[in-house]
């Protein structure tokens, strides 16, 4: 996994990759993503396996210069793409981590929401790294993700083509159980899906006190 994402963040094509698996839906999906976390002026995000950091731009909308992106990913390649993609836009108000997804490496509770997009499928222990995003995450506070899923109905038989090459490209595992996880893990878990069933957002809500708005909660 490390060397595939390290030669995407170092060649550029990322982004570009991605808009192909969106199907050129990408700013759509992903601003569809954002609106699902629930957040507002002065919240905290954590953006699990945030690669090139194309979350950002909706995620700093939301949470405006008050509140915080906290940007996770394995590959520093990637995070150096993020990195520029932050001075570009002047974004003081990002911080990036490098780190693994499956590891206890964030303070509990301490972000409102935690986002994570095309990563999960390719985290090799995903439980854990699904069991940490929820921990991470205050009480009442929303997980969002968001993730591939191979063609169903008439569309199914591309999937001898789409599934190897996303295996090959993408470190994907398309048997990894994520909604069934997180049925376990969270709170009014609703699923919305694209593209022919292909991209999926699940969310839901951590098991606890519901948000109450920024303003009545102590900041970590």
């Amino acid at each position: 996994m490390l060397r595939i994402y390290s030669f995407w963040g170092g060649s550029g094509l990322y982004d570009h990759a991605t808009s192909l698996t969106f199907l050129f839906r990408q700013r759509e999906i992903r601003r569809r993503m954002a609106r699902q976390s629930f957040l507002e002026r002065g919240d905290r995000v954590l953006d699990l396996c945030c690669g090139t950091g194309l979350n950002f731009p909706h995620l700093v909308e939301r949470v405006g210069t008050e509140g915080e992106v906290a940007g996770l990913d394995f590959t520093r390649a990637m995070l150096d793409r993020a990195d520029m993609r932050c001075r570009r836009n002047g974004w003081r108000n990002v911080r990036l981590i490098q780190g693994d997804a499956s590891r206890a490496c964030l303070k509990d509770h301490s972000f409102d929401a935690v986002v994570c997009m095309l990563g999960i499928s390719a985290v090799p222990h995903y439980e854990a790294a699904l069991a940490h995003a929820v921990r991470v995450c205050r009480d009442g506070g929303r997980v969002v993700i968001a993730d591939g899923h191979p063609f169903r109905g008439v569309f199914a038989p591309l999937n001898v083509v789409m599934v190897p090459v996303y295996r090959r490209l993408a470190s994907w595992d398309e048997s990894k159980d994520i909604i069934g996880e997180l049925k376990s893990l969270l709170d009014d878990l609703s699923v919305e899906w694209y593209n022919g069933g292909t991209i999926y957002i699940a969310a839901g809500t951590k098991k606890g006190e519901p948000h109450t708005g920024n303003n009545m909660r102590e900041r970590p």
